[in-house]
């Protein structure tokens, strides 16, 4: 039976003399000595069937192992040797904490269980109870508490890098002398926490519009033990001015870098900031924000296809101009037409507004005064003093075709 009970001891006393005789109780565990328990009296003679003379023994948490018993009596020194055993007390343990997730990087939580003693019917103080957790090397950690008035008890976890991250398991269960042992287990989801840096571009270097470059990015997790994550899911979005700006695709560089490929290409002048968001499993989301981390100033407008059509025709006849104009900032651009005999003097032939990119184009006649080879460039001016001339290119224009013809005096005679 376990501590705490009762034990009932009887021994049948048979002796017809009148004489008092004496009834001794002894225990004692295995290889100890003998105690006495208790010693009743008898006066007289028994009856023919003899008296049942009782003795009662109770129990305590010390007195838990296995006993030896005997009784003896004074008068005829007589005695009988039985053995009794005092069991631990039974328990039924509840995890009270299942599932657990817990961050390494800055959190604590409890792995709780409750102790109820089968004995007594009820929940169990001052029991001892340990908890067991693994590191990332299989060794085990013990901690060793009490159950309190209410037969709960809690093991304050707070994992560190000697954790793994992951799903892995903790047990709990008595340690104490009264008690059976016995353990209960449940899960536990140990997360990292994902850091974040930028490789490049370096802080506050400036860009003109029209150029691309590389975002990159190392994403590493709370323990320096452990190397750079590979295979997480990272976003990279730049914010500007005026807009924002998903930079992908993304790709994996396999070191635990990745990079995207940022185009400032019709983007407007000014600071922009880089959020970075990345996840893995077993680890919790980071977001990272990078505010004003480069600039982009206004570049001057570009052009291509520069062409005058045609390039040697008569005067009086219609030529064309026309040049495709690419403003990055997407500013507006004066496209003004010049034409010139020496590359001197430039005068202003025609001009219009682009809205940040397209075909500038001028149909112009000219008369005679501009026989033989002139020359012509575009001025692209986006607005914002920032001017640019196209390269320069000749035409020609030649003189206009005759043809005489005799309308009289063929074959005439005249009279002097």
């Amino acid at each position: 039976a376990a501590w705490g009970s009762v034990f009932i001891f009887n021994v049948t006393l048979t002796d017809l003399d009148a004489d008092n005789k004496t009834v001794y109780l002894w225990i004692r565990k295995s290889g100890e000595d003998w105690k006495l328990v208790d010693s009743k009296t008898y006066v007289g003679a028994t009856p023919g069937q003899g008296v049942n003379i009782g003795f009662e023994l109770p129990t305590q948490c010390a007195d838990v192992g296995y006993y030896e018993f005997k009784f003896n009596v004074t008068d005829t020194s007589g005695f009988s040797q039985e053995i009794f055993v005092v069991t631990k007390r039974d328990v039924i343990i509840s995890v009270i904490t299942p599932n657990v997730k817990i961050n390494r990087a800055y959190e604590i939580k409890n792995l709780t269980i409750r102790v109820f003693d089968t004995f007594i019917g009820n929940y169990a103080p001052n029991i001892n109870v340990s908890f067991y957790v693994y590191d990332r090397n299989g060794n085990e950690i013990i901690y060793k508490t009490k159950t309190n008035q209410t037969g709960y008890a809690s093991f304050s976890f707070d994992p560190d890098c000697s954790f793994n991250v992951g799903l892995q398991y903790w047990k709990a269960g008595t340690s104490d002398f009264c008690y059976i042992d016995k353990n209960v287990s449940a899960s536990i989801n140990i997360t990292g926490q994902l850091y974040s840096k930028i490789y490049e571009p370096k802080y506050n270097l400036t860009f003109p519009t029209g150029i691309r470059f590389n975002i990159t990015t190392e994403i590493y997790p709370d323990c320096e033990i452990e190397k750079p994550i590979v295979n997480a899911s990272i976003n990279i979005t730049v914010y500007g001015p005026k807009e924002v700006t998903a930079c992908k695709p993304v790709y994996d560089l396999n070191n635990g870098n990745y990079t995207c490929l940022f185009d400032t290409s019709y983007k407007y002048p000014g600071y922009y900031s880089i959020e970075i968001n990345s996840s893995k499993e077993y680890y919790d989301f980071n977001y990272s924000y990078y505010k004003d981390w480069f600039y982009i100033y206004n570049s001057p407008p570009s052009y291509e296809n520069l062409t005058v059509t045609p390039n040697i025709s008569a005067w009086g006849d219609v030529f064309n101009f026309s040049v495709y104009v690419n403003d990055y900032d997407l500013d507006l651009v004066n496209c003004t037409l010049e034409i010139s005999k020496d590359k001197i003097i430039w005068n202003v032939i025609n001009s219009t507004i682009i809205n940040g990119k397209g075909l500038c184009s001028f149909n112009v006649t000219f008369d005679c005064s501009q026989i033989g080879i002139n020359y012509f460039r575009f001025s692209l001016n986006d607005l914002i003093n920032d001017v640019v001339y196209t390269e320069i290119k000749n035409f020609t224009l030649t003189k206009n075709p005759i043809r005489l013809e005799l309308l009289t005096g063929n074959d005439s005679s005249v009279i002097r």
